[in-house]
């Protein structure tokens, strides 16, 4: 391991900072004019134990701001550090203290799950029982019972990326680097990276940034959050889970009615000041929270026109609407 210059120490509270990083990466037309960088002055802050979801709409230009991150691509300008380091002059003390996985084909296929994680963990606990007792109480623990006895060449992308993410359990390492912007994560696997992260942060103090596609996935496992919208993030695009939904999401009610119509006449001559989006048989409801009209008196308004609805309900926060806000504010 290579030693510090005297009197110099790595930042740990501030993970990673970006200011302004704009890609060698760009889009171009037909006639070879540049429409835009990939990315494009990106900025923002991830502070330590944080769980910090990348989210967009274009994976290309998410994958590619998580291998700048990750210290595999250069960039055109900007500053990228981590730890308070360089990305290019101290590249190889950021290695040691980042844990990097994308790529689930580089596991054995031929072997089961369980198999995998005691060789890869065999300097760690050099006993066998307990080494394999102990990974069988952490399958169990965030719900991967399925992954210890199951060959990884039947296993999803997303089962083999939380088998090299299980290994962090007893890695020390403050950065944790997932890109999942090409792998589909299903519903009941959402709740297994969100333990998995929740355990990280919070009882070993790790950082983790994520990349995705899927609001609900980051939804569920991020505290904070960058939302990349053509190739920028703008500042208010940035910050708390909390604070993207309150700022961005203006989706007040849902309901599902088989006759869109009369129910969107009727709330749009009550409450003019209403935007609404149909989709399939689910009517969303968007406007000023802080002016929202109550939903009993929402209710009473299409009982009046008489609109049958079988399910009504007060929207939940949400960063699928925070980022649909987003990019139709960058328009």
């Amino acid at each position: 391991m290579q030693r510090l210059p005297k009197g110099v120490a790595i930042d740990f509270s501030r993970i990673a900072l970006l200011e302004d990083v704009t890609s060698v990466e760009c889009y171009q037309r037909q006639d070879g004019a540049i429409l835009r960088r990939a990315l494009d002055g990106v900025s923002f802050t991830v502070s330590a134990a944080q769980r910090f979801a990348l989210l967009g709409h274009d994976a290309i230009d998410l994958q590619l701001l998580t291998e700048i991150i990750g210290n595999i691509r250069p960039y055109e300008s900007g500053r990228c550090s981590l730890m308070g380091l360089g990305m290019m002059r101290d590249k190889r003390r950021i290695l040691e203290h980042v844990y990097y996985t994308n790529n689930q084909k580089l596991l054995y296929h031929h072997v089961q799950g369980i198999s995998w994680l005691m060789l890869a963990s065999r300097h760690i606990v050099k006993d066998p029982i307990k080494r394999q007792l102990l990974w069988l109480d952490r399958l169990l623990q965030f719900g991967l019972e399925r992954l210890c006895f199951t060959y990884i060449r039947n296993l999803s992308p997303a089962e083999r990326v939380l088998l090299l993410l299980l290994l962090t359990l007893d890695i020390k390492v403050p950065l944790i680097l997932v890109d999942l912007t090409h792998i589909h994560v299903p519903e009941p696997l959402e709740a297994s990276f969100a333990s998995l992260f929740r355990h990280l942060s919070e009882n070993a103090g790790k950082t983790i940034i994520f990349s995705t596609t899927s609001g609900t996935l980051a939804q569920r496992c991020a505290t904070h959050a960058a939302l990349l919208v053509n190739g920028r993030v703008q500042p208010l695009n940035t910050g708390s889970v909390g604070e993207l939904c309150n700022t961005l999401d203006h989706r007040l009610y849902v309901l599902r009615t088989e006759d869109m119509k009369a129910a969107g006449t009727a709330l749009q001559q009550s409450f003019p000041g209403l935007h609404l989006e149909t989709e399939e048989d689910r009517l969303s409801v968007y406007g000023d929270k802080q002016q929202a009209p109550p939903p009993s008196r929402v209710l009473n308004v299409l009982e009046d026109a008489g609109v049958l609805f079988g399910d009504f309900r007060v929207a939940r926060p949400s960063l699928t609407e925070a980022l649909k806000e987003a990019n139709r504010l960058a328009v």
